[in-house]
């Protein structure tokens, strides 16, 4: 199939609109949920880490499970569809409530409601999300035409998840107040809708591919999932997938506390409003679109590994220097417009630095 008739390809949209639902609760979790917790909820923001923590730990151990389970899954609906149909009845509603609780939380109850809804989010994510992702090797026969489809995938994801964090700081919990329940109910709603119709779309637009697919000859068995994990650990004794691992964790660690502490420090530190933190984002927006173009270019210089190794020190680099000229007063004034353009330049280069990084193949 030609990339002109590629595109034609409904199915080849139904699968990369699939990562929308993904995106929409990835950047939840990573940026709103904690602030949310703290502002509106009440909790300590210790008590509200832990119960995130723990859900991340649960999603570590249901991405194996469930993955291994529909590989193995004999349905006249195919491997992954029931997974993703059963997502249907988890996800859209366990974010909506969420962000919007129907019941009267206090501090003895606060706690366990985040925590169970943060662990039947992350089920259902992993019960759409890893099946889903998995379809591509059946719906694609051709290995470099799968970067398209990857390429489609990672372009709904990160759109679609940003896209909805702009909206709501400039007209929803940014523009209420982060400590206003309302903001965030409007969020809750769309987010929601947004995430049930990507869950519909991909599921159904692939529903007669998935059912023309030969049944897998073996049956799900829980004892072989020990003998993946011994794979796992078995992989840890080759010294380069041992520095990669230990280099993905370590920025996985950086970039998520990063994300997590963001709407605190453009927020309290940086005295930004809510209109003004959703203008960062959109040059969030931009900046993988330049680094496209760039880090080829950048690449065929200097190679790339070289690129990508330069890539990183910069963004070490670049990230404390706003910080640094706040603490030693050589800042413009503090929620200012002069401010936002400022940190935004930070913003646009940081964000372009790792995309490159990205593009240049070290992740």
């Amino acid at each position: 199939m030609t990339t002109k008739k590629l595109w034609k390809n409904h199915v080849f949209w139904c699968y990369g609109s699939a990562a929308t639902a993904f995106g929409i609760k990835n950047n939840a979790f990573s940026y709103l949920l904690l602030l949310y917790c703290t502002e509106v909820l009440g909790i300590a923001g210790f008590k509200a880490s832990i119960a995130l923590a723990i859900a991340m730990i649960w999603d570590a151990v249901s991405d194996l499970l469930l993955g291994h389970w529909s590989d193995k899954t004999s349905s006249r609906l195919g491997r992954r569809h029931p997974f993703m149909y059963a997502a249907l009845l988890v996800l859209p509603i366990s974010f909506y409530l969420l962000f919007d609780p129907a019941i009267e939380l206090h501090e003895d109850n606060a706690f366990m409601y985040v925590l169970l809804m943060a662990l039947l989010i992350r089920t259902g994510t992993t019960l759409f999300e890893m099946p889903s992702t998995a379809l591509l090797p059946d719906l694609e026969k051709d290995y470099d035409r799968r970067n398209q489809w990857l390429s489609l995938r990672y372009f709904f994801g990160w759109y679609g998840g940003n896209g909805i964090h702009i909206v709501n700081m400039m007209f929803w919990a940014g523009a209420y107040g982060f400590a206003v329940q309302r903001g965030y109910t409007i969020y809750a709603t769309v987010g929601a809708l947004l995430i049930f119709l990507s869950i519909v779309i991909s599921s159904f637009g692939t529903q007669r591919e998935a059912s023309a697919l030969p049944r897998p000859a073996d049956t799900f068995k829980l004892r072989d999932i020990a003998s993946e994990v011994g794979q796992i650990f078995e992989s840890l004794k080759n010294p380069n997938f041992k520095s990669l691992f230990m280099y993905g964790l370590t920025v996985g660690i950086a970039g998520g506390l990063g994300m997590a502490l963001y709407l605190y420090n453009t927020t309290y530190f940086f005295a930004f409003s809510g209109p003004q933190v959703a203008v960062t984002g959109l040059w969030v927006l931009i900046a993988p679109v330049c680094a496209v173009f760039a880090a080829p270019f950048f690449g065929a210089r200097v190679g790339k590994k070289r690129a990508a190794i330069y890539a990183i020190l910069l963004n070490t680099a670049l990230y404390p220097i706003p910080y640094i000229l706040v603490l030693m007063g050589a800042w413009p004034e503090l929620g200012s417009w002069l401010s936002l353009y400022i940190y935004s330049i930070f913003i646009v280069l940081r964000s372009f630095v790792e995309s490159s990084e990205v593009s240049c193949s070290i992740r």
